[in-house]
């Protein structure tokens, strides 16, 4: 088990880093966009696209290294006022209900990608993609957040 989890914890560090170059692409299709319509009086077609899609991967490439760092949102109140144990035990059921949540997450993405996929359905844009693509990429996200997840609900609380 040590070894899938090492594997997924590099998966999740390499999405994270894709994220982010993700990011990167972002600003680089607005800066042409920007400098091309008010410099250059030349818009590009396919930037509003290319960011629409790149928004997508970010966050979704992104969500499984978060959700291991627990950079996700959480409301501590019950963990703050209940004893240890008990603060213990809810939080490893919400993170049971929260890799649940992600696997149906995942399960509805990888059924729409697949059917989306024997469809030849595109997305609906000036630059049209195959949707399954982001799909895809949803799927990626909603399975390593819910992995992250579970396992969090069964740590020891000395490490996994």
């Amino acid at each position: 088990m040590r070894r899938i989890a090492q594997t997924h914890d590099m998966l999740s560090k390499i999405g994270m880093i894709l994220g982010g170059i993700a990011i990167l692409a972002i600003v680089a299709a607005y800066g042409r966009e920007v400098i091309g319509r008010y410099v250059f009086d030349n818009p590009s077609i396919w930037a509003s696209d290319a960011v629409s899609y790149l928004l997508c991967a970010s966050i979704f490439l992104a969500l499984p290294q978060a959700t291991a760092n627990n950079a996700h949102i959480s409301v501590t109140l019950l963990g703050e006022t209940l004893p240890r144990h008990k603060a213990m035990q809810i939080e490893r059921l919400i993170f049971a209900l929260a890799a649940g949540t992600c696997f149906v997450a995942m399960w509805l993405t990888l059924t729409a990608a697949n059917q989306q996929f024997e469809s030849g359905i595109e997305t609906v844009a000036t630059v049209a993609i195959p949707k399954w693509w982001l799909s895809a990429i949803m799927t990626y996200g909603f399975s390593g957040a819910g992995l992250h997840f579970l396992r969090q609900a069964f740590a020891t609380g000395k490490g996994e």
